[in-house]
């Protein structure tokens, strides 16, 4: 059976692993705005369709 310390010790390294997940979520997304900017993609890009990720945790407002 594995100890408190163990335990704590794999959640600490989950919890990194997501949260190094959204952070290359995030980038990914930034990175596809861009691209959208230099050459023309299948899908929109706009700020509307794509809104920046700074946006977000602020929440879409829709005019």
């Amino acid at each position: 059976m594995a100890s408190t310390r163990d335990r704590i010790s794999r959640g600490s390294v989950s919890l990194l692993w997501a949260l190094a997940g959204i952070v290359l979520i995030a980038i990914l997304w930034e990175l596809t705005k861009l691209l959208g900017t230099i050459i023309e993609l299948p899908f929109s890009s706009s700020d509307r369709a794509m809104p920046h990720t700074h946006v977000h945790p602020h929440g879409i407002a829709i005019t």
